[in-house]
C-alpha cells in the first residue's frame, strides 16, 4: 500500500473535478436565469434532506470488512439495487408535492429525472467498492475526471439547446452513467454477478448506527444557524454562516482530498499488520494538520481583507468571527480522521455515542452562548471542538491503541510550521505594504513567503511532508538539470 501516492491521486481527483465543475458552472450561469438555476437547487435540496436514507450507511460496512467474498459482493449489489429503487420511488412520490409547494412544475420533472439517475447508479457500485478497497485511486482519478467532463459537456449542450433547468438534471444522469461504466470497464468480472439479499441483517445493523451518527452530525452542523436565526435574527445567521463558508474553503482544499483514502487504508493496515492502524492514523493526522493548520493560521490573521475581497464590504462583520472559527477547526482537525478509524474497527456504536454526546453538548453551549451574541457562539464552537478532540482521542486510545505521546509528537511537528507561517503572515499584515500595495498583490506575496516559511519549517522539524518535498525537489532537478 503506497499511502502517499493514494493521497496525491485523491487530491488530484478532487481538484480536477472542482476545476471542471467550476468552469461548467460559470458557463451555465450565463445560459440559465437565476430562476431556472433555482429549480435545480430546490431539487438537490430535497435530495440533501433525504441523503441519510439513500444508502442507510451500508457502504462503509463492506469497505470495512477484512475480506470481501463473492457472496459479500452479491449482497452489496442486491442491497444497492433495493435502496436505489426505493429512494428513486420516494423522489417520484415527493416530486408532485414539491412542484405544487413551490408553484413550479419543472421541479417535479427535475426530481423525476434525478430519480432515474439514482435508480441507475447501482450498475457500478460493486466495481466502485472494489476500486476503493484496493486503493486504485489512479483508476478512480480518470473515472472522476471523465464523469465531470461528461457532466459539463451535457449541461452546456442541453442549456444551449434550450432545455433550461432540466439540463442540469440530465447532466447528473449522464455523469452517474459515466461513473458506472468506468467502474465496470476497470473491474469487468463483477458485471454479471447475480444480486442477492441473503445475510442482509448484519449490514443493516451496522448501517443503522452509521445512519444515526450521520443524522446526529447533520443536526449539529445546522444547529447554530437555526438557533441564532431564532434568537439573534436572520442577519446574524447569515454572518455566522459566511464565516463558516470562508473557513470551509480551506477544509475543501486540504481535508476532503486527503481523507478519501483513510477508510480503505485503515482496513488494509488492520488486515496486513498487527497494530498497523495506529501508525496509519498518525500519518493521516500529520498530513491533515501539516497542511491545514498553517493555512488556517494565515487565514485567521488575514480574515478581514480576505472576507471583504471575496464577498464585499457588507460581509465585513463576519470577519470578526473567522479567527475563532479557524481555531475551532484547527482543534477539530487535530484528531481526524477519527470517524474512519472507528468505522474500520467496526466500533459504530461507540462512534454514535460519541457523536450524540457531543451533539447534546453543542446544543447546551449554543443555548448558553447565543443570547450573548455571535462572538460568544464562535467561542462556544472552539470549546465544543476541544471537547470533541478529547472525547475522540480517548475513544481511539481504546479502539486502536493510540498513544498520546505519539500523537503529541505529530502535533508538535505540525504546530511549529503553523506558528512560523502565522508569524510571517502577522508581520506582513502589520507592515506598511498591507495598505500601500493592492490587496491581491499583498495576498500573493503573503502566500509565497508563507509557503517558503512552511517549507523551511517542515524541513527543520522532520515533518511527514519532508519526504514529499524531497521527492518533488529531486523530480524537478531531474527535469531541469543540463543533459
Amino acid at each position: 500500500m503506497n499511502l502517499r501516492r493514494s493521497i496525491i491521486l485523491s487530491a488530484l481527483q478532487q481538484y480536477g473535478r472542482q476545476i471542471i465543475m467550476f468552469g461548467a458552472s460559470v458557463a451555465v450561469a450565463r445560459l440559465l436565469t437565476p430562476a431556472e438555476m433555482g429549480v435545480f437547487a430546490v431539487s438537490m435540496g430535497v435530495i440533501a434532506l433525504l441523503e441519510a436514507l439513500r444508502t442507510m450507511g451500508i457502504p462503509p460496512y463492506f469497505v470495512s470488512l477484512p475480506t470481501l467474498s463473492t457472496a459479500d459482493q452479491r449482497l452489496y449489489s442486491g442491497l444497492s439495487w433495493v435502496l436505489s429503487f426505493a429512494f428513486a420511488g420516494l423522489l417520484v412520490a415527493l416530486s408532485g408535492w414539491a412542484g405544487t409547494f413551490y408553484g413550479n412544475r419543472q421541479i417535479t420533472a427535475s426530481l423525476c429525472i434525478l430519480a432515474v439517475a439514482h435508480a441507475l447508479s447501482p450498475i457500478g457500485v460493486v466495481p466502485g467498492l472494489l476500486l476503493l478497497r484496493e486503493m486504485r485511486f489512479g483508476a478512480m482519478l480518470w473515472i472522476g475526471l471523465a464523469a465531470s467532463t461528461v457532466h459539463a459537456v451535457t449541461v452546456i449542450s442541453l442549456a444551449l439547446a434550450g432545455a433550461g433547468p432540466l439540463s442540469l438534471a440530465w447532466a447528473q444522469v449522464a455523469s452517474n452513467l459515466t461513473t458506472s461504466i468506468g467502474g465496470v470497464l476497470c473491474v469487468p468480472g463483477v458485471l454479471w454477478q447475480r444480486p442477492t439479499l441473503r445475510g442482509w441483517r448484519r449490514p443493516f445493523s451496522f448501517g443503522g448506527w452509521v445512519t444515526a451518527t450521520s443524522i446526529a452530525g447533520s443536526i449539529g452542523m445546522q444547529a447554530a444557524e437555526l438557533i441564532t436565526g431564532r434568537v439573534l435574527g436572520l442577519a446574524s445567521t447569515a454572518l455566522y454562516s459566511r464565516a463558516l463558508g470562508v473557513a470551509g474553503l480551506v477544509r475543501t482544499l486540504f481535508y476532503a482530498s486527503a481523507v478519501q483514502p483513510a477508510l480503505p487504508a485503515f482496513v488494509h493496515a488492520q488486515r496486513e499488520e498487527k497494530d498497523g492502524m495506529g501508525r496509519v492514523y498518525l500519518r493521516f493526522v500529520a498530513v491533515i494538520t501539516g497542511l491545514s493548520w498553517p493555512a488556517y493560521a494565515a487565514l485567521a490573521i488575514w480574515a478581514e481583507p480576505v472576507t471583504v475581497l471575496l464577498y464585499g464590504e457588507q460581509w465585513r462583520p463576519s470577519a470578526a468571527l473567522l479567527p475563532m472559527i479557524c481555531l475551532g477547526t484547527i482543534l477539530s482537525f487535530a484528531g481526524m480522521p477519527y470517524h474512519q478509524a472507528l468505522t474500520a474497527r467496526q466500533r459504530v456504536r461507540l462512534l454514535f455515542l460519541c457523536e450524540t454526546g457531543l451533539l447534546l453538548t453543542w446544543l447546551l453551549l449554543l443555548l448558553i452562548a447565543t443570547p450573548l451574541g455571535l462572538r460568544a457562539v464562535a467561542w462556544a464552537y472552539v470549546l465544543c471542538s476541544a471537547i470533541a478532540l478529547s472525547v475522540y482521542v480517548t475513544a481511539l486510545r481504546h479502539a486502536i491503541g493510540l498513544r498520546l505521546r505519539d500523537l503529541a509528537a505529530v502535533w508538535w511537528r505540525s504546530g511549529v510550521p503553523a506558528l512560523v507561517v502565522a508569524a510571517v503572515a502577522g508581520l506582513l499584515r502589520l507592515s506598511p505594504l498591507a495598505t500601500a500595495w493592492p490587496l491581491l498583490l499583498v495576498l500573493a506575496l503573503t502566500g509565497c513567503l508563507c509557503g517558503l516559511a512552511w517549507f523551511a519549517a517542515i524541513w527543520l522539524v522532520r515533518h511527514e511532508f519532508r519526504g514529499h518535498a524531497g521527492d518533488l525537489l529531486r523530480w524537478g532537478w531531474a527535469k531541469l538539470r543540463p543533459a
